[in-house]
């Protein structure tokens, strides 16, 4: 597995290129010469990477967001808006994953966890989905509080066959 920078990875994202079999130690997205005003207005496709640390926090996303095969050590979504959805599928989540205050997909746009394992908490705090929001064949080993805001949710979510407590109070 090639390893890729910070830096090459957003000039790869900027250019609507994906990300396929790198090893990053660390990706944010945060470069005001790429992105403007913390908004990213290029799909997003992640596939099959290594992922250390990966930091979307306080962001704006216009195109789907795609996570696929990947391995991601800890994870930050905190306040992002999705607003084309994001499909996170396949993946190993290593560490804590905060999905707090954020969301925020349009409808009909899904936010979608399929397949996916999450070894750490997953925070879901203050988190609200607009479009769709569907979790399939995910295991919460830790836990998560998805479940126990259901004002969170503009149309009923589609949860099917996970294993773990989806309504994890706060530790």
């Amino acid at each position: 597995m090639e390893v890729l920078t910070k830096k090459q990875a957003q000039l790869t994202i900027s250019k609507e290129q994906p990300l396929s079999l790198y090893y990053l130690e660390e990706l944010d997205l945060y470069n005001q010469a790429l992105f403007k005003d913390e908004m990213v207005n290029q799909k997003i496709v992640i596939e099959n990477c290594h992922i250390e640390i990966l930091d979307l926090a306080i962001m704006q996303f216009n195109q789907e967001v795609v996570l696929r095969g990947c391995i991601v050590g800890r994870a930050n979504f905190h306040g992002t808006f999705f607003l084309k959805g994001i499909k996170i599928e396949e993946c190993l989540f290593k560490d804590i994953l905060n999905f707090d205050c954020g969301g925020h997909n349009e409808a009909p746009y899904p936010v979608k966890l399929l397949n996916s394992t999450f070894r750490g908490d997953v925070d879901f705090f203050d988190a609200w989905f607009m479009g769709p929001f569907v979790v399939n064949n995910c295991k919460f080993l830790a836990g998560t509080n998805m479940l126990l805001d259901p004002l969170a949710f503009e149309i009923k979510p589609e949860i099917n066959n996970n294993e773990g407590d989806l309504e994890l109070e706060s530790k």
